[in-house]
């Protein structure tokens, strides 16, 4: 589920190689610069967006067994609290992330290669403010199968329609 944005822009990069390989050198990297431009943040935004629930479980999951109450009354800061669920989510998104910049690496894909740095830098910072995002919408739901099932649509109408 990790990996499901990322599973779709390497689909679409397979299926735009298949459909550009008939034409000349300039002609196909206009092309592919301007589909990656409209597919990519799309698509990603997509996938994200379907796989939110899962950067929700730890948060809902903790409230629904109270567990959050026990650890409030053994002393733990709700600072502290928050930003460990923060961390471990993080290293949730960065696995997945810089396995697709290895791809996107091998493949020698031109849109993205030519500012590699810059390219890694949105990726982490989109990915610091998704995860909060997504633990911020996690305070909406108190039954975990609802939050797995209604976060896709929260973060589809915030993350994605809200901006336009």
């Amino acid at each position: 589920m990790l990996f499901l944005p990322f599973i779709n822009i390497a689909i679409f990069i397979f299926i735009l190689n298949s459909f550009t390989k008939g034409l000349d050198d300039e002609m196909k990297g206009t092309v592919n610069n301007y589909a990656y431009a409209i597919a990519f943040p799309t698509l990603l935004a997509l996938g994200f967006c379907t796989s939110s629930g899962v950067y929700l479980i730890t948060t809902v999951k903790d409230r629904q067994d109270k567990l959050r109450y026990l650890l409030n009354f053994t002393g733990m800061k709700s600072f502290s609290y928050f930003l460990g669920i923060s961390a471990a989510d993080a290293c949730l998104y960065v696995f997945p992330t810089m396995s697709f910049v290895l791809l996107v690496i091998i493949l020698d894909i031109q849109a993205f290669t030519n500012q590699t740095g810059w390219f890694i830098l949105v990726l982490l910072l989109f990915g610091l403010s998704f995860v909060n995002l997504a633990n911020l919408i996690g305070f909406m739901f108190s039954d975990l199968d609802k939050a797995f099932r209604n976060s896709s649509i929260f973060m589809f109408i915030i993350g994605f329609l809200f901006p336009f």
